[in-house]
Order: structure tokens, then sequence, then C-alpha cells
């Protein structure tokens, strides 16, 4: 079939050879990418999308009036701005501040000639800018169903920002934008992409800083902090709207205008991706095919995970501990840093006898890496970095000093760098200082921070740190992906906390950052649930958040045992199950963390560590089902019940479905017996209700006779500690393992121990149809 504008040209040539009148210009020109088109406005200039068989899903606005130093004078088509803006990154806490002073904007305005070429449109624009400058626009097909385009200026001096104005629609919702602790639906906020140290709760001092800050502060004002941005929304009428820019960016979702969002970044020149649905999960599907998903996982990666901590007595109980109570568990979590400081060197033998302890007894081992050196490093590697200038540097072409507290090292060695991923020699070089973790037998690691390249160094690519700051967690993964690729294949769990656009592919497992140790919705646990299902619509599906929280620098005391119940008990329902043991105090406290091995803590545990581990191939087929269309494991409601506006209530707002069939609603709630949660379509059993637990042998079985429970309501449920709201679907069947499998991973020898591979032909059926 023809194309718009050339059955336009067709038209219009017929007339000529007819009439002697002459032919008028057309007033807008098509560019089509199958189920997503491009129509372009030439005078005024705009923009906006169509998908097949629907009407606009995203049209851009036309050319704003205002004074270009009125507030509301970035709304409208694609503009620039020009300011003075001066950028600050307190390297020891990892923020970006950014103070700004007013901008001036000017928009395009008319197209004043336009070629296509191989299907793509390039348009010279002029804008309303005294100086004359003009933006160089390409329209294309970037792939089936998505349309690219990018903006450049033919001047950029003084410009500090570029941007553009859409329209929304009542009742529009965006989703995504990476990890975000305050919620998935950002609509009504502002929403920046810059990675950072992550959120903070205001914990004890809510009181004094609620008033200052708002309830969900998350660090410096006004932009909550997170480690894993992304410029990238979907919306609830069905597109996906991606920003390619690596610049620190903003989005503003109806904040000033009811009828309008707005996009902003610091880049010169301005490209975005639109992507077609027509619902929310087909373009989350086609954002995935066109940026990348996480690597194939190896099966034991979804076992659950512990970290032992404490004295080394009581190390070495819990190895054999957890085969001796029935617990099953897959992974052990270790932390020696094999960078910054080279803490493996003081004796590489205990690392090896470490590894072998574990494997023994059936337990895949993990250490820690990230990508700073001391100053200090014992194997000389800080000298022989600076000499050969291997560090992101300075405007002077020194390495970058960066105070200790920034990448927790020990106080011994006040500075540190950060190697320089753009540069080839320097990712060779350290990709040869983590293979000692490799050679030492460890099967991941904990790949920590990534968000420390401040606005002002210079990389060896010649970029700035600000427009490197983003993309620098996606440099740093991929030289550890392909590092461990090569040697171990699948088989390897580096876990990472920092990412952007692109970081996917190089990241088989993402965990939430470091979070307090509190029931927040700023960076307890009921951010926890935000960060899950916002990872989950921005492409991510093996992710998991640090069970029990991480640091209590603001709260009163830390994690305490029902904290820790209802922490697990969510975080068994994650793409990766990982508990966290230590972490931060408040300064002066010595209350006491609460342990998944404490006796009123580690009954509930082994239930939650035997339902995990006998769902395992439920979750692998889920975790299949991520590899082969995009959609997570963690399920936002409104990809499946696309048409539902109940999905965004305030009910439906902390609960998830787990995979196709399991619908999840955590208490995040301090002493909470109950729970109101939104029961979407369909006919639901509640799972305790419909399943018995055998407690003697960890075993689950259906009983017959629950009664369904009609979906499209909200409804309170009973919700007692050793208890998660959890339901199945109405004929939904679920295939589990035996409950004697110990462990996921193919390691160890021990008495008695039962591995997954022991497991095959012994699957059986938790139904709930006749027919299962």
């Amino acid at each position: 079939m023809p194309s718009r504008h050339t059955v336009a040209a067709l038209i219009l040539a017929g007339a000529a050879a007819t009439a002697p009148v002459k032919a008028s210009p057309p007033s807008e020109l098509v560019v089509e990418a199958g189920s997503m088109t491009a129509v372009v406005g030439l005078d005024p200039f705009r923009i906006s999308f169509q998908q097949a068989g629907g009407g606009p899903a995203l049209d851009g606005l036309a050319a704003s009036s205002p004074s270009p130093t009125d507030p509301s004078a970035r709304y409208g088509t694609l503009a620039f701005a020009v300011d003075v803006r001066a950028q600050v990154q307190p390297p020891e806490i990892g923020y970006g501040v950014f103070a700004v002073v007013p901008l001036r904007w000017f928009h395009a305005t008319k197209v004043t000639s336009s070629q296509f070429d191989a299907g793509a449109l390039t348009l010279d624009v002029e804008t309303d800018d005294p100086l004359g400058r003009r933006f160089r626009v390409v329209v294309a097909p970037d792939a089936e169903g998505v349309v690219s385009v990018a903006a450049t200026l033919d001047r950029t001096t003084g410009v500090s920002a570029t941007g553009w104005s859409f329209a929304s629609e009542p009742g529009e919702r965006f989703l995504g934008f990476g990890e975000r602790s305050d919620g998935a639906d950002q609509t009504g906020r502002e929403v920046e992409s810059w990675n950072e140290e992550g959120p903070f709760s205001a914990g004890a001092f809510h009181e004094q800083l609620d008033p200052i800050v708002g309830e969900r502060w998350q660090g410096p004002p006004p932009i909550p902090g997170t480690n894993f941005s992304m410029p990238w929304l979907v919306s609830s009428r069905g597109y996906g709207f991606l920003l390619d820019s690596t610049y620190p960016n903003r989005f503003r979702l109806g904040t000033d205008r009811p009828d309008a969002w707005n996009v902003e970044t610091q880049d010169p020149a301005f490209r975005y991706r639109v992507f077609a649905g027509p619902t929310p999960v087909n373009a989350l599907r086609r954002f995935g095919a066109a940026t990348g998903l996480q690597p194939d996982p190896a099966p034991w990666f979804f076992g659950p995970w512990y970290q032992p901590t404490g004295p080394a007595e009581l190390r070495e109980q819990l190895i054999p501990g957890w085969r001796s109570w029935d617990v099953p568990v897959t992974v052990a979590q270790t932390y020696t840093h094999y960078l910054p400081c080279g803490a493996h060197l003081a004796d590489r033998q205990a690392q090896r006898d470490q590894v072998d302890a574990y494997h023994a007894q059936g337990y895949m081992i993990t250490t820690y890496v990230n990508s700073f050196v001391c100053q200090n490093h014992p194997g000389g590697a800080y000298r022989e970095g600076d000499r050969n200038g291997y560090f992101v540097k300075t405007a002077l072409g020194t390495t970058y000093p960066v105070p200790y507290l920034a990448q927790n090292a020990n106080p011994e060695s006040p500075w540190s760098a950060v190697v320089d991923f753009t540069n080839p020699e320097a990712t060779v070089w350290w990709q040869g200082l983590i293979s000692d973790a490799l050679e030492d037998g460890y099967d991941g690691w904990m790949e920590d921070f990534g968000e420390y390249v401040p606005p002002d160094a210079v990389m060896d690519d010649g970029r700035s740190g600000l427009a490197a700051h983003n993309e620098y967690c996606s440099l740093y993964h991929r030289a550890s992906h392909e590092l461990t690729s090569v040697a171990r294949g699948v088989d390897f769990a580096q876990f990472v906390r920092c990412g952007y656009t692109g970081t996917a592919p190089y990241a088989r497992v993402v965990w939430g950052g470091d979070p307090t140790t509190d029931w927040s919705k700023a960076d307890g646990l009921g951010a926890a649930v935000s960060q899950a299902l916002s990872m989950g619509l921005s492409g991510i599906g093996y992710w998991g958040t640090d069970i029990g929280g991480f640091h209590a620098l603001f709260t009163e005391g830390q994690t305490g045992e029902d904290l820790l119940i209802r922490w697990l008990q969510f975080g068994a329902f994650n793409g990766i199950m990982r508990t966290q043991a230590n972490g931060y105090p408040r300064p002066f406290d010595d209350s006491v963390r609460a342990q998944v091995w404490d006796d009123a803590v580690r009954p509930i545990w082994r239930k939650f560590a035997k339902l995990r581990t006998q769902l395992f191939p439920y979750i692998w087929s889920a975790a299949q089902e991520y590899r082969d269309t995009g959609m997570p494991i963690t399920r936002h409601l409104a990809l499946a019940y696309p048409n539902d506006p109940a999905v965004y209530s305030a009910e439906a707002e902390y609960e998830f479905l787990f995979g196709p069939d399991l619908l999840v609603a955590p208490v995040i709630t301090e002493g909470a017996t109950t729970r109101t949660l939104y029961l979407p379509p369909g006919e639901w059993l509640n799972f305790w209700d419909a399943v018995a637990y055998d407690e003697s042998t960890g075993r689950f079985d259906v009983v017959p006779g629950a009664e369904p429970i009609s979906g499209g309501q909200v409804i309170t449920v009973d919700a007692p500690l050793e208890e998660i709201p959890l339901f199945v679907r109405a004929g939904a069947c679920l295939t589990l393992l035996p409950a004697e499998v110990d462990t996921l991973a193919e390691v160890g020898q021990a008495p008695g121990l039962v591995h997954l591979s022991e497991a095959t032909g012994q699957e059986r059926m938790l139904g709930f149809a006749a027919s299962c």
C-alpha cells in the first residue's frame, strides 16, 4: 500500500496534468514504521504519532506564544533554551546538584525544506530565535512500530537545554522511568534521570523534615534519587516514549498544565523514539527489543539467597545449619572487597577455602567488586592506573580524586579513583584486577556503585562527566559482563545496582540499592514495592531487593522481627530473592538487627524459602517469558489489565502479579493484620484457603473446596504475620518441585543433599482447575 505522502503526490501530479493550476505544497508529510506513523506538520511545525487502527497515540504541541522568558514558554513543539547553569556533584554523597537561572526558550516554527531518503524524512526547520538558529530534524522508521526523531541545532553556543512537549488526555497515566522509590505511576510529578546514591527515608525525623521536603523525601529536593534512572515512559494509552540522551533530563508530567507533559534535557541535541502498543505490554515488548533485555539466567539465580554475617563461628555453623534445619538455600553472599582496596590480597587461600566450604554444602557463593581503586591498594594498582591514565580525570588532566566515604573503602585510604571505561586499555586492565575473584572460584559478585562520575570530569573519549555520567553504568557493567561471559557463560551472577538505558544486556541481576530499614514509602519496604514495579515497567525482569533493608541512618533502631518477616514475604515474590544481614546503623545505636536465623523468624523464613524453591518451574517459565517477550516476572497490573482504570487506584498501588497467575499484595504498614487491595477482573482463590502447608515436610498441597472470589472489586483480607496476602487465578495449574529439594545449584556432595537435577521428572502439579 502506498504511503500517505506518495498518494498525495500522485493526486497532485494528476491534477497538474489536467489543469494549468499550480499545485499547493502539502501541509504535512508522513513517515511510516508499520504500526506506528509520524505525521509532520510543516507550517507551523509539529509532529504527531498515530497507531494503526486507532487515533493519535501522541500529539506534539504546536509552538507556544509566550515571551521566551515566561516559565510556560518551555511548552510547545521542539525548543532550545539559553541560560547560565552551574553543575556540582559532591562526590562524598553521590548526588547531583544543579543550580539553574531562568531559561530563555525558543521554538521551532516552520519547515523550510524537506527530503525523503530510504523512508527517512530530513527537515530544515526555522526557529523564533532572533539569532536565526535552525534545527535539522530527521524522522525515520527505527523498527516495526518504532519511529525515531533526531533534532540538532546548527549552532549550539550558549545552548543549555533542549525540550519538547506533548498533549496528554484526561486520565492518562505515565509509568516506568527506571527504578523509582516513590511510585511506579509518576503522573502529576517531576521525574529526573540522573543516577545517584539513591533515596533516603526521613525515618524518625519525618516530623521535622516532612514540612520542608515532603512526606516522600529521598535526598536533596526537589527530585527523588535513584541508582538506576531511565528517561523512558509507558503510557496508559498504549505507547512508549524514550529520550535517547545520557545527559541530565527532566519530565514534567502534568505538573504545570493538566493537558500536556514536557521533557527537557541538558543535551544540545534532542533525540527520542516513540513505540507503538496498542497496549502498554506491547510498547514494553518493543522497547525491550530495541534497547536489550537482561542476559539468560542460570537456574540457581532463582533460589533463596542469604548473607552470612556475624562471628566466624556463627557463619560456619550456618553452612550445614540450613541443611539440618531443612531450609532450602541456594546462594551465600559474602563480601570480601576485591576492589576497591584489594582486601583479598591478604590471604588468597582463605578465599579459596571459603568457596570450597560453601560449594561442598550445595551453595553457590558470591563476593564483591566495584569500579574504584584505592590510593593505598596493596598491589600497587592505583599507582599503575594513575601512571597509565586509566582513571577519570579533572579538567587539568590529573586523576579525579574521590573521598573514601563515597566508595565504602577503609579510612586509611583517603582517596580513590574511578576507572574510565571509555578507555579500552583501562577496561582490559580493570578486568584483570577483578579476574582474581574468578580464579578464586566465586560464582558471582555484587557489582557495586557506578554513580560517581562528577559532572566536571573529563573522560578519555573527550566527553564531559555531565554527558557520560549516566552511561557510565552501562560501560562499567559491560566490561564485567564481557569478562564473565567468556569465563563462565550464563553460570555467573553479577548483581548490579546502577544502570540506565542500555544497561540491561550487561546486568544478569539488578538489586534495588541500599534501602532504609523501615516501612516507609520513601525508601523502606513500601518503596521497595514501587521499585520492583517501576523496574518491571522499564524492561528489567531479574530484580530483587535487600530483604530487611541496609542502613538505619535516620530510623529508630535497626530491622525488627516484624519488618524482616514482612520484607522476606515480599522478597519471596521478587525476580530474585536476596536477604540482607548487615548495613549501617544510626551512630551510637546499639540495637540488634533481626536475622532470618533467629528463632522467631526462622520458621517463616523456612516456609517462604520452601515455597520459593518449590515454585521454581513456575518462576523459570516466567523468566523465559521475559526473555521471549519482555514481560517482567513482577508485573504491574496495567500490563495485564490495560483497559481497567482501577489498576491505577490507591488500593492497587502496592500490589502486583508474580508471573501470570499469582497476585501478591505485600503488607507494608507496621502492625497491620489486614490488607485492603484491588482484586482484578476474573475469578481468584485466596492462596492460603486453597493450599495447605505441611510444616513437618515443607510441602504445599491443594485443599479442595476453596470458594472463588470474583474480581473487579476492592476487598479486605486477613493478613496474620505468618502470611502475605496472596491469590491464585482460578483455573491455574502451577508446576512445583518436590519439597525435598535443598538447592537449585549443582554443586556439593554432602550426605542427603538434594539438587535441582535430582528432581527432574518428579515435578508435581498444584492444580486449581479440574483439568490440571
